[in-house]
């Protein structure tokens, strides 16, 4: 990890510009420096974490080194003689973190000794001399978790600004490289105090006039300021109010949460004062106020405040209705006040602004990989002494789904009674305002007002239309999951030349008002989308010109990390786009368009590229058709039956399937790609295939991934999503509709073995052509609109573009990235060489696992194209698990000789693994046979390798041999096979007399024949070997890749023990059998798991009687899984060393 780190500060400090000699202020340092704070380096933010893996403190101090070298506001100081920041360069030292051990006390006295640890280290910072950090480390807590403190001063970190230094560290600490640097808040100063001088004198009157013509908040000024003299109220609203505002009163109008929690707040305060009219100063993350720099990893005092005026009405919905009117009329929404105000040194103002509101935004508690945010100590951050600015101060925030309100006043200013009043009375006035707004359909009404601003002159905006069943799952997975979820990358080529590429995608996002969409959800938990929410959409610009092309290939993917981890958020609405331009040596420069999925399919971003293209090569303006969204939309909501509904309750009942993975989590996950080019020759193969079968491609790639599937999980029922255009449809112009119309359907396939593989795939496309009949589905019918329920169903995706990438005029080359919910995405890229592409997530596969896939499919695909009517598709999911195992591992490396530090013996035994466990479960046992025979164990090849398993007991014997005879090429042969492995020794027995080789001696140790009752069977083992492996340590000590892979591992050995057809043997076979239940070592916790083990105590001889002609059974007082131990196991090894003997 220290290498990781140490590169990463490195390359981040050649990119970062030294800011060195005397910087400007900001708007709000200088508001900072005017308030006159009596100790001005108490005035801080802090955050006290748990760390949910233990860290090593060499590693947190290089990290919090290598953030402090990568952020140069760590290192600017105030001259509080000149009042100028210097950066000085002598005292570039990065501050160590400080490391403490608790006390050995219980752990509430723990957090109380590490308490006032953290408030001591409060007021140890220095705007002068430093430091403006501090962080501290502190183990020996009694719970085993380690808390970290780390506190900055205001003057250099705001809540977005900490949103970046909690992912650098989670991320650093992981060994991860860090994203790109990007501007210096010492550069974007400058800009800001350069364009203080483009300030209009419109701009001025507003403001003048703004502060002028409003009365004092109060007759007489409140000399007594002192912090400790104000006193706090704070309110958690309960759920059902919360859920009021936030789903349906928010949703409902289109108007932010903080125009709702201003509106109840400000109106009770106006009843209070008897004072209808006043101003308040807004407060917001100031992030707005330059377009020219890219500041998305800047870390800085970025905040802006500006005044607004409130004005009381007798009606709820009229004082809204003004409050936004009031925040619209703001002249640059407020961001050229603080440049006027401070920067401008403007003399002779009366400041009659006496309250203050901040909306704080989503602030539930954040949860790294490596670390969560803790609310388990009071952090005092701003000396008392420095007096609030207001008196009256209001901040909100929504926390875990509740909206919080705080708010700090002076006691002069509200009696105790009227103070008292103050919640409930709260409380009442945002009840009243949803109320009022469920009470007639106001969401065109204010969400036109809200957007009209912002109108777009080429196409109607501002109108709202119902998403469909696929938006609704995309808003969804990015709202409950992660905000990243159905984020797309399109990074596109582009030359140098004198079109201005911002210019050319303004006019896009004009011409497509799809794009400046937002979503919310109305009271009926319908999603609607608001077309032409937006004016504009973000835009960065980086000059990498300079750099190598190793430097710059970095850069881009670390821009593209962290592009994708920002995904976009519906919360707080914001443009669902966004564009940023890559300058790169020798004009090959690069254009990343960001934007959710939810606003466009491929089909749609086709046409916009292309679009986009004509108006970068100068051919003229383009012929908009947004329209067509509009009268579409509508067509495709009536459409929906109810023949639907039942259609797919009955396609979806009483599914027995196996998924890739055990269990799709709701939490981050990274996000990784993988893509294979199939090559021209097979790309024609398929294509004349399909020609001569009456098939599409589509089914064609389809199917090879349901063969996949099903040879990886050793199912028959294959479950997963596909995605369908929903440009089929009977609605003329659906070709040139923009915006999303694809929907994403489970699809099942339950193979039949024994059908020709042609003719699975024309039976594949008539099921897949009858579900599409019934596409129109809205999935909360199915689903109860149940995310989990929904997700469960499938955990892939396989999509095929209907578009080629390579045939958009004027594209070079097109790389497109998109993250989704699913942990694996099979997408199909046409062309004259078709590309198969695998997003997937490594919380769930590795690598190899991918790339192992890939080469599969394009084996498969070669096998059905050439052999299609003549193989049967039992045959070819054979051949495909046979292609897997010879991709994975040699024969050789599964053979564990235990004897060789002896001397070498006559005979070989070979002892075959149990399920769920490899050779070292003979690890005591062969120390009984080493006296009479060389001991030589097939160690498990599903254990040894992550990446395919066997899935037939035939497989298995057929790899088996093969390791047998690596080490012994003819027989006689001696196997002994414990529970699963004496099932596999039965069918190498049987094969190995197929091909003329002798089996001197068989042994079972406790194992069955399961061959009646199959399926009951299959699912009582793999919960039996289930509950066995997941109840020890070591499983739960494995990464979540290997407990998914073990997991599997007992599926597919279960159902291959119960699927097994045994076949009649007329050899002497040995069978050892336990005469104890499992359930005298296992606390099953099923009663009928627990009855289905002690039956198999009384199946009479294990199920192998009248199959084995001549079977002897040896009854063992033992329970199956100590068998092998001790005396018992030394009673076995003698008798089949006894046994052996006669050969």
């Amino acid at each position: 990890m220290a290498t990781v780190l140490n590169k990463s500060a490195q390359v981040d400090a050649q990119q970062a510009v030294i800011v060195d000699g005397v910087c400007q202020f900001s708007p709000i340092q200088r508001w900072f420096i005017d308030q006159n704070f009596s100790n001005p380096n108490y005035f801080n933010q802090s955050y006290f974490f748990k760390l949910l893996n233990e860290v090593k403190y060499e590693d947190l101090n290089e990290a919090f080194g290598a953030i402090q070298e990568m952020h140069d506001e760590f290192w600017l100081r105030l001259d509080r003689d000149g009042g100028q920041f210097y950066l000085k360069q002598a005292d570039r030292c990065c501050i160590q973190v400080e490391r403490y051990s608790c006390p050995k006390q219980t752990l509430d006295q723990q957090i109380k000794w590490v308490e006032v640890k953290v408030n001591t280290a409060q007021a140890e910072l220095n705007l002068g001399s430093g430091p403006l950090t501090k962080m501290l480390l502190f183990g020996d807590c009694v719970d085993g978790k380690q808390r970290v403190a780390w506190i900055i001063h205001h003057w250099m970190v705001d809540t977005v600004s900490w949103n970046i230094l909690i992912d650098d560290i989670s991320m650093l600490l992981q060994g991860k490289q860090l994203a790109p640097k990007s501007a210096s808040y010492a550069d974007w100063t400058k800009t800001i105090n350069y364009q203080k001088m483009l300030l209009t004198e419109d701009d001025n009157n507003y403001w003048k006039a703004l502060l002028d013509k409003t009365e004092p908040f109060l007759k007489t000024k409140l000399t007594n300021r002192q912090k400790a003299d104000y006193r706090q109220i704070s309110v958690s609203l309960d759920s059902i109010l919360s859920e009021k505002m936030l789903k349906i009163s928010v949703n409902k109008t289109a108007i932010a949460l903080d125009r709702l929690v201003m509106n109840a707040v400000f109106t009770t305060l106006a009843d209070i004062l008897k004072k209808n009219e006043f101003l308040i100063d807004v407060e917001s993350h100031g992030r707005d106020l330059t377009d020219e720099l890219n500041i998305i990893r800047t870390v800085g005092w970025f905040t802006n405040m500006y005044p607004i005026k409130f004005k009381k009405t007798n009606n709820c919905i009229d004082t809204l209705k003004g409050i936004e009117s009031s925040i619209s009329r703001t002249p640059k929404l407020g961001s050229g006040y603080g440049m006027w105000r401070y920067l401008c040194a403007i003399e002779g103002l009366v400041n009659n602004i006496e309250v203050g509101f901040n909306f704080l935004g989503d602030q539930s508690s954040s949860r790294h990989d490596i670390l969560e945010t803790s609310g388990e100590i009071d952090l005092h951050e701003i000396d008392n002494a420095n007096y609030p600015w207001h008196m009256l101060d209001v901040n909100s925030w929504v926390q875990d789904g509740v909206i919080r309100i705080r708010i700090s006043f002076h006691p002069e200013l509200l009696t105790d009674v009227e103070s008292n009043s103050l919640i409930p009375s709260i409380t009442d006035n945002l009840n009243d305002l949803a109320e009022s707004l469920n009470k007639k359909n106001l969401c065109n009404e204010l969400s036109t007002e809200v957007v009209g601003k912002n109108k777009l002159q080429s196409q109607k905006q501002g109108y709202s239309l119902p998403a469909t069943t696929t938006q609704h799952l995309m808003y969804c997975c990015s709202t409950k999951i992660d905000k990243s979820e159905y984020t797309t990358q399109i990074i596109l080529d582009c030359s140098d030349n004198d079109i201005d590429i911002f210019e050319t995608w303004e006019n896009i996002f004009k011409q497509h008002p799809v794009l400046a969409s937002s979503f919310i959800m109305n009271s009926d938990h319908q999603l609607l989308q608001i077309i032409g929410q937006f004016k504009n959409f973000e835009r960065y610009a980086y000059d990498w010109s300079g750099f190598s092309d190793d430097d710059i290939k970095q850069k881009i993917e670390g821009f593209l990390d962290c592009d994708m981890q920002k995904g976009f958020d519906f919360i707080t609405p914001s443009p669902l786009m966004r564009i940023a331009v890559l300058k790169l040596a020798g004009g090959n420069n690069k254009c990343i368009w960001t934007h959710h999925h939810i606003l466009i399919d491929g089909w749609s971003m086709a046409k916009i590229l292309e679009s986009w293209y004509s108006l970068l090569s100068g051919s003229g303006n383009i012929e908009s058709k947004e329209a067509e969204l509009e009268r579409y939309a509508q067509w495709r909501y009536n459409q929906e039956q109810n023949d639907d509904v039942i259609y797919w309750n009955n396609r979806l009942k009483k599914i027995r399937s196996r998924n890739l993975v055990r269990k799709q989590l709701p939490s981050k996950t990274s996000f990784h790609s993988f893509k294979k080019n199939i090559g021209r020759e097979l790309t024609e193969k398929i294509s004349n295939l399909c020609s001569q079968s009456s098939i599409t491609p589509n089914i064609l790639f389809q199917c090879s991934w349901e063969l996949i599937c099903s040879a990886y999980t050793g199912n028959h029922t294959v479950i997963h999503d596909v995605i369908t255009s929903g440009r089929t449809a009977n609605f003329s112009g659906v070709e040139d509709v923009i915006g999303l119309t694809m929907n994403i359907l489970p699809y099942v396939t339950k193979l039949d073995v024994s059908k020709d593989v042609v003719e699975f795939l024309k039976s594949s496309q008539e099921q897949f052509y009858q579900d599409m009949a019934h596409d129109n589905i809205t999935w909360n019918k199915i689903f109860d609109a149940d995310l989990q329920k929904r997700m469960s169903i499938s955990d892939s995706l396989f999509v095929y573009e209907n578009y080629q990438a390579d045939k958009i005029g004027g594209v070079n080359k097109i790389d497109c990235r998109s993250k989704t919910h699913y942990p694996i995405v099979i997408a199909i890229l046409p062309g004259e060489s078709t590309t198969v592409a695998f997003d997937y997530k490594s919380e769930y596969f590795s690598k190899k696992q991918v790339e192992l896939f890939a080469n599969i499919m394009v084996k498969t695909l070669n096998s059905v194209v050439c052999h299609g009517e003549h193989k049967e598709v039992g045959d070819l999911l054979e051949d495909i698990v046979m292609l897997a195992s010879e991709s994975n591992t040699a024969t050789r490396t599964l053979l564990v000789n235990f004897s060789i530090r002896q001397e070498k013996r006559d005979k070989n035994i070979f002892l075959i693994h149990p399920g769920s466990s490899g050779a070292e479960a003979y690890s005591d046992f062969h120390k009984k046979l080493l006296m009479d025979f060389n001991v030589l164990a097939i160690d498990s090849y599903n254990k040894s390798t992550s990446y395919w398993p066997l899935i037939t007991i035939k497989q298995m014997a057929k790899k088996y041999i093969q390791v047998m005879k690596s080490e012994q090429k003819h027989g006689p042969y001696t196997i002994l096979g414990w529970s699963l492995g004496g099932v596999i020794a039965y069918e190498m027995a049987q094969q190995l007399r197929l091909e003329g080789e002798s089996v001197a001696q068989l042994g079972l140790i406790d194992s069955f024949n399961f061959s009646k009752n199959a399926k009951m069977v299959a699912d009582y083992l793999y919960k039996l070997i289930n509950l066995r492996t997941q109840q020890s340590e070591w499983f739960k000590s494995l990464s979540s890749i290997e407990q998914e892979n073990l997991d599997r591992l007992s599926y597919v050995e279960s159902q291959a023990i119960a699927n097994y057809k045994v076949k009649p043997y007329n050899n002497e076979v040995v069978l050892y059998k336990a005469q104890q239940g499992r359930s005298d070592v296992l606390e099953l916790g099923d009663d009928q798991l627990q009855c289905f083990s002690d039956n198999m105590l009384i199946v009479k001889d294990n199920g192998w009687s009248g199959v084995i002609d001549n079977l002897e059974v040896v009854n063992v007082p033992a329970h199956h899984y100590n068998i092998l131990q001790n005396k018992t196991g030394k009673e076995i090894a003698e008798d089949m060393t006894e046994k052996a003997r006669r050969y």
